[in-house]
């Protein structure tokens, strides 16, 4: 019936009686013939008061809620994700049995890894709204599949994990080193074009078969990509469509004449051309027995004063934690992200080969950032230093991007002022400077032609502590 229909068809004190308001028709009610442009006023709504009798629970009442609660069993198995899942469009999964194994499998996953109960949950509900999206009950998933989870709001990386720790995870996704390769070479010529997926081949996966290699770092691979493809895209336009027809003139004609844009270029070229050439993809290698120069090192400069003083002084206990280890002891950012809680003791850093004593503000610095960890992410389990709310959960180091986040810089400079220093304090002692922080004599020589530079004098630098 019509909610207005039934309205005025019931008796205020009786039941709406179907049959009467039925017995001459329905009366549709249209939309809008209520609305205040036709004059309707609307009588204000008054909140009915329900008069429930006071009872006050008896000690009968009591004792029998007592005794039925401890012995009372509930006809279904509560589901307790099963409407947060129906929220995102999804039904219930198609087996239940899969379902349950998921759900046992994501909160023994939780508590070993000392998940918070909010983690613990997205994944409850992320794994049921896979298996209600993929529509079988197949135990294999695909990683692209989890990833879809990911447009619905949902976090996938619970997810992920829990599924890799299972060993039911198949990854199939695109690389983006190589999604970036394709993206940046479409263009070319279709000989070049396989020549070159040949060799990126090589570059990322390695090869197994003799000329053997090891696959590169992916930056290592979009660096040569970087200066090569120019050179490639103008020998494309000259009407070469393979790199079979190129010479050691052509080479020559496009080569830089020297310093670091002939070192990237001339190493880009070569390290395309001997690859093709090794695994019998093109007769001769152009680039060979030529001098492609060597890349050009900058004068190490020193930091500004006032910005490390503020680094290490700053509220953040975590950023404080980083400028203080790079200040005091140069590390790097690839010690800082795989450095240890077990790598600092004893009021020494171990750090591979070599032993650092820690400084008296370092000391206190990592004792407020330790307090800051235990009180923030008690339950984590990653043995890493530093930590962050993504990977608190699992064994993974921080990245590289989030330590220049975190300090607002990139630690090279830091680091860089710090080696500076060292060597004019020194006096260019480069054995000193290799010990303290593990780099090679070219590195600790290079340093030292600073001593000779006009700008430095025998006055002594500002102290950034």
């Amino acid at each position: 019936m019509c909610w207005l229909q039934a309205k005025r068809a019931r008796d205020p004190e009786d039941t709406i009686d179907v049959l009467a308001g039925n017995r001459h028709g329905q009366q549709l009610f249209l939309a809008n013939m209520s609305s205040s442009k036709n004059g309707h006023r609307p009588h204000p709504r008054t909140r009915r008061r329900i008069h429930r009798p006071r009872h006050s629970p008896t000690t009968a009442d009591s004792d029998q809620a007592t005794s039925l609660a401890p012995n009372q069993q509930d006809l279904f198995t509560p589901r307790p994700y099963e409407q947060s899942v129906r929220r995102y469009g999804f039904g219930d999964p198609p087996t239940e049995t899969v379902a349950e194994r998921l759900g046992k499998l994501v909160a023994e996953h939780g508590a070993r890894h000392g998940w918070s109960q909010h983690i613990t949950t997205q994944a409850h509900i992320g794994t049921r709204v896979l298996l209600a999206m993929r529509g079988h009950d197949t135990t294999s998933i695909r990683t692209s599949e989890v990833d879809e989870l990911i447009p619905l709001g949902l976090s996938a990386r619970p997810v992920l994990d829990v599924l890799a720790g299972a060993d039911l995870l198949v990854d199939d996704r695109t690389a983006p080193v190589r999604i970036y390769f394709e993206r940046q070479v479409r263009d070319l010529p279709d000989p070049m074009l396989r020549e070159l997926r040949t060799w990126f081949a090589v570059l990322h996966e390695g090869s197994t078969t003799a000329p053997r290699s090891k696959p590169r770092a992916p930056g290592t691979i979009k660096s040569r990509i970087l200066w090569a493809l120019p050179h490639l895209r103008t020998w494309a336009e000259q009407g070469h469509h393979s790199l079979r027809e190129i010479s050691r003139d052509d080479i020559l004609d496009v080569l830089p004449a020297g310093g670091t844009p002939r070192a990237g270029v001339g190493g880009a070229l070569r390290s395309i051309f001997s690859t093709l050439k090794a695994h019998k993809v093109t007769f001769t290698n152009p680039t060979a027995h030529m001098n492609m120069g060597n890349y050009e090192r900058p004068i190490p400069l020193p930091a500004n004063t006032d910005t490390v003083r503020t680094l290490m002084n700053v509220a953040d206990p975590t950023a404080a934690a980083l400028a203080t280890l790079i200040v005091f002891h140069g590390l790097s950012s690839a010690e800082l992200r795989t450095l240890r809680q077990t790598d600092l003791r004893d009021g020494r850093a171990y750090l591979g080969n070599r032993i650092v004593p820690l400084a008296e503000p370092v000391k206190a610095q990592l004792r407020r950032y330790l307090d800051y960890r235990h009180q923030r992410w008690p339950g984590s389990i990653n043995t890493h230093f530093f930590v962050h709310y993504l990977n608190t959960g699992s064994d993974r180091p921080v990245t590289s991007n989030w330590i220049n986040k975190r300090i607002g810089m990139s630690p090279r400079t830091l680091r860089q002022d710090r080696i500076l220093d060292e060597t004019i304090a020194t006096g260019g002692d480069m054995r000193r400077v290799c010990d303290f922080f593990g780099v090679v004599m070219a590195t600790a020589m290079h340093y030292a032609t600073v001593l000779d530079h006009p700008s430095f004098t025998d006055e002594p630098r500002p102290s950034k502590t």
